[in-house]
């Protein structure tokens, strides 16, 4: 899991160096857009077939809300 992290904070900062946006936020996305965005997503059905996750509402939703600060974080253990 180490080097998946480390990949995707690398990139991060590839992204910042050429000043490209990288939040949902930088995209004029408004915060109350996202309730909207996770409707439309838990309806993707062959999309979440496909993931290795087995991804709930909420847990898009969280998804969503970290996109729009551009927070990483570490699945927990």
């Amino acid at each position: 899991m180490y080097i998946t992290i480390k990949c995707v904070i690398e990139l991060k900062r590839l992204v910042e160096d050429v000043n490209m946006l990288s939040t949902l936020k930088g995209f004029n996305i408004t915060e109350d857009a996202l309730e909207g965005l996770t409707n439309d997503a838990i309806e993707q059905k062959r999309i979440l077939a496909r993931s290795p996750l087995s991804l709930l509402k909420e847990d898009i939703l969280a998804i969503y809300k970290l996109a729009f600060e551009g927070v990483i974080v570490e699945k927990q253990k």
